[in-house]
């Protein structure tokens, strides 16, 4: 007599279980991955060279005057100026110190943003975007680093183009301020610079709201400050 629960149906119980198991094992996975905590990098390896290269850019890392906010473990709150602000000679000091402490820490994504933050300072904005991009693409919850992609994307946008390519450069840079979260450091300025150009592009209504969540959060009475005044201008 046939047995029809194998042969003539064609199943055999090995093979099905196998994958139900290793099914479990994928979901099991993606679980301890989902629930696990999500991994922020902050601040700067300590040693010598990036202290070095700190002190050499700190609160003198220029941003063009687009009405846009950085702050970066390298710098702090970049001054609005002029890029050639900057000596090229300080500018050239500090690059050499982090690539000799990015061959210290290879695999480091702190040196790596503060390197892509002195190709923003330098006016390469493309050449900033794309390292940008690489380390958004490792540490998807760096607030910092979707802060220099934004403003890297926005400055970018302000370069002689045609007004379509503009438009999508400021709408990619809205997405990276709008995917730092409340608990990160950069929120503040991420939250700042979304209303500046939410306004800029006629979006009025959505800056008053993203405004209005940002005051919530309960920032220091500086942010406070700015941010009221910020709102004052539209």
């Amino acid at each position: 007599m046939t047995d029809l629960s194998t042969s003539a149906w064609g199943w055999r119980p090995g093979p099905t279980l196998l994958f139900m198991a290793l099914l479990g094992l994928l979901l099991s996975v993606g679980l301890v991955v989902a629930l696990s905590p999500r991994e922020r990098p902050i601040g700067l390896p300590d040693d010598p060279d990036t202290r070095a290269a700190r002190e050499l850019v700190h609160e003198n890392l220029p941003i063009p005057p687009r009405g846009l906010v950085l702050e970066t473990a390298i710098a702090g709150e970049s001054p609005v100026a002029e890029l050639d602000s900057l000596k090229q000679q300080r500018l050239a000091a500090a690059h050499g110190r982090l690539r000799r402490a990015a061959r210290l820490h290879p695999r480091d994504v702190r040196v790596s943003l503060a390197l892509a933050h002195l190709e923003l300072a330098a006016g390469r904005y493309q050449r900033a975007a794309r390292e940008y991009r690489a380390i958004v693409a490792r540490s998807p919850h760096y607030g910092e680093a979707r802060l220099g992609l934004g403003v890297a994307l926005a400055l970018q946008a302000g370069a002689p183009m045609d007004e379509l390519h503009a438009r999508q450069q400021l709408m990619q840079a809205l997405g990276q301020f709008a995917n730092v979260t409340p608990d990160d450091p950069a929120y503040a300025a991420a939250s700042f610079d979304r209303v500046r150009l939410l306004a800029q592009v006629g979006r009025e209504r959505e800056a008053r709201e993203v405004l209005a969540r940002a005051l919530a959060v309960a920032p220091t009475p500086r942010w406070t400050a700015r941010y009221r005044a910020l709102g004052d201008e539209f």
